[in-house]
């Protein structure tokens, strides 16, 4: 026997997207189920060839004190004082045990905070004596997804002009305006079509258009030929537009109505990790263009904030701050009454100068 040679099963691969900087993977918990991601519905649109390659570090073996959540972390767990006031948007995050939590930043917080483009640079975590509580943002590895109601329009819209063909217009709905990077998922029961599907945006008229017009936001075209498996689900990524409402428009050709199921939008998802002492009431807030990201000394142990579990806190619902309320210096009502009174003042003094004899 001169050698031996095994050859063993190829190694999975595993894509996903990530930000610039290092991740922490862990694994071996033979506790856990496989994973469930929405991002399987975009496997069909993944081009192999195109995507990044990353390499593993030195893998090392987790200490008990790092699967432990500590009470405690070795930075002080408040920075400078800052006036929630100041803010457009507040959100209360319950009070609860000691230790590292995650506070997921949800569809409201990305359509009204500077986002990921600024780097969160307007998120500020406020304890009860205005102070800021240093966090770090994680992109989690599943999106979010927001539920988006489609409504079949009997009438065409103006805007959309003459029909072309055959087409089913939905008029679908979300709940904020301005989602970054969305993708619109629609799924459907049928097993063999094939349908262009647009979506477009209602504009009002402007200088180049002297009538309402639409902005096409994004094409594709759903195809599926196997009568014997369901077809997978569309996923359409669209720019962030500034309105809840677009137009879905399904060209159906010579053929009966496509049913579509159901449809949503998939967001980038993203976490804040930081400490919370034990019994701590806490603020969310955002809503300002006049501030850099937060720099935190938290920053230089991020390998062991995003390399432990924390506690899912949940921020409490979207309120508006003094600083949105400042906005209007005087009151919708103030303003019409002013401006009444002026005009009859205005008035009064024509009226006065029309009778007035002329010398």
């Amino acid at each position: 026997m001169r050698a031996i040679t095994a050859e063993f099963a190829e190694l999975p691969w595993i894509y996903f997207e990530a930000s610039e900087g290092s991740l922490a993977a862990r694994y071996g918990n033979p506790s856990l189920r496989a994973p469930n991601y929405d991002l399987e519905a975009a496997r069909p649109a993944l081009r192999i060839e195109r995507v990044t390659d990353a390499t593993w570090g030195v893998p090392r073996t987790r200490t008990a004190d790092e699967n432990a959540v500590g009470a405690a972390p070795p930075l002080p767990i408040v920075g400078a004082p800052v006036d929630a006031s100041t803010f457009r948007f507040v959100r209360d995050i319950p009070a609860g045990a000691a230790g590292l939590i995650a506070v997921r930043l949800d569809e409201a917080a990305l359509a009204h905070s500077n986002g990921m483009p600024s780097r969160f640079g307007d998120v500020r975590v406020i304890d009860e004596d205005g102070r800021q509580i240093p966090y770090l943002v994680e992109r989690s590895s599943e999106p979010l997804s927001v539920d988006v109601s489609l409504a079949k329009l009997s009438t065409r819209p103006g805007a959309l002009g003459p029909s072309r063909g055959s087409e089913t217009v939905y008029r679908a709905s979300w709940p904020y305006a301005g989602l970054p990077s969305p993708r619109l998922v629609l799924s459907t029961s049928a097993r063999v079509f094939r349908r262009p599907i647009h979506v477009v945006s209602e504009r009002e008229p402007d200088r180049p258009h002297r009538d309402p017009w639409v902005e096409t936001l994004g094409t594709a075209m759903w195809v599926h030929a196997d009568q014997d498996t369901p077809a997978p689900a569309l996923v359409m990524p669209l720019p962030s537009v500034d309105a809840t409402q677009v137009l879905l428009i399904v060209e159906e050709g010579d053929n009966t109505p496509l049913p579509i199921g159901g449809a949503r939008l998939l967001l980038p998802a993203y976490r804040m990790r930081l400490f919370r002492e034990r019994g701590q009431s806490l603020r969310l807030a955002y809503g300002r263009t006049d501030l850099a990201p937060p720099s935190y000394d938290l920053a230089l142990l991020a390998p062991r904030v995003f390399g432990v579990s924390a506690v899912d806190v949940p921020p409490g619902p979207e309120r508006e701050g003094r600083a949105g309320g400042a906005a209007a210096i005087v009151s919708p009502r103030l303003f019409w009454g002013i401006l009444i009174g002026a005009v009859l003042v205005l008035i009064g003094l024509i009226a006065r100068l029309v009778r007035k004899p002329t010398g």
